[in-house]
């Protein structure tokens, strides 16, 4: 790690930028902003991977960060940092991308108080369903290319898996007969989800990966992106807005309001509810920034949550 952490900062000296900031983590982040000689603010930021974290990740996050910026760079949203540079040098690999200048739209447990003054949930319904149409639209174009099947598309199978897979903290609250009745829910709604996974998502799309830049929204950090449902980033969201009440519930309304068939839209919604429920019980237990009180709250609105997607799908026809 540290003769990679070297060779980083061997680039950055080639490149001729002045640091201002320098963050790393003991596990893959590396990143520093920088002042170029233009004086721009400039954002550089490596991902350094050990055997722990997935080569499959890095290696889509490059190609979809190449193919945002290529394809959506100018678009009204700016969806993705201008792509700077990429290479891939031995284990561990590494990233180096330029990051637009902004403030980030607040963190993991929701929008900072000025954002939710400044941005409306209209305007995250539009970038969601800019990136459900006119990205993915594109995006499925591309499945010519041996790098398209780097996405996964997410069914019942993967469904199931990713429930069970975050259950070792959340199993204390998820009993074994609801456990049992999401996993019949997933085989119920097999073909729905099959019919329907054809859409990119961002796959942690929560208010840390949102930089707001003259107007524009920009969205970082597509390594986890895959093909699934077209609501399932907004069901992400609402997970993670739950300080932000009032403002999630219009978006969502907004997100109906919208739909072209409401009953798919609902079914979407829960099913991704249920996906990711265990998960979003284990973010509010491993987190050391919530106090006991806030994650007695947030477990309990997500719970609630869980048991209204469960009662509303075993109640409709596939």
């Amino acid at each position: 790690m540290a003769k990679k952490l070297s060779e980083v900062e061997a680039i950055l000296k080639k490149q001729k930028l002045v640091e201002v900031i320098n963050v790393s983590s003991r596990y893959h982040n590396y990143a520093s902003v920088c002042l170029s000689r233009k004086k721009e603010t400039v954002y550089i930021k490596i991902r350094l991977y050990p055997k722990l974290v997935s080569h499959k990740s890095f290696i889509k996050e490059v190609i979809l960060t190449k193919f945002l910026s290529e394809n959506f760079f100018h678009n009204k949203f700016f969806v993705t940092p201008k792509y700077y540079k990429s290479e891939i040098v031995k284990k561990p690999e590494w990233m180096i991308r330029e990051y637009t200048e902004g403030k980030r739209m607040g963190d993991v447990w929701g929008f900072s108080p000025e954002f939710v003054k400044k941005i409306s949930p209209e305007e995250i319904s539009n970038f969601l369903d800019f990136v459900r149409n006119d990205i993915s639209d594109k995006f499925n174009r591309q499945k010519k290319d041996d790098n398209y099947r780097l996405f996964e598309k997410h069914n019942a199978v993967t469904y199931k898996k990713y429930f069970l897979d975050y259950l070792l903290l959340s199993k204390k609250f998820i009993n074994a007969k609801q456990q049992k009745k999401v996993l019949g829910i997933f085989d119920k709604y097999g073909k729905f989800l099959e019919k329907n996974n054809n859409y990119l998502a961002h796959g942690d799309l929560h208010p840390g990966n949102f930089v707001y830049n003259k107007g524009k929204i920009v969205v970082h950090d597509w390594k986890y992106a895959h093909l699934d449902n077209p609501y399932i980033d907004l069901a992400f969201m609402w997970f993670l807005l739950w300080l932000n009440e009032g403002w999630r519930e219009k978006l969502f309304a907004l997100e109906l309001k919208r739909a072209e068939n409401k009953e798919v839209f609902l079914k979407c919604f829960f099913l991704s509810i249920l996906k990711l429920a265990p998960k979003m019980i284990t973010i509010f237990m491993q987190s050391s920034h919530v106090s006991e009180k806030n994650r007695k709250k947030g477990i309990a609105k997500i719970l609630t949550a869980f048991n209204q997607a469960i009662k509303y799908l075993g109640c409709r026809g596939r």
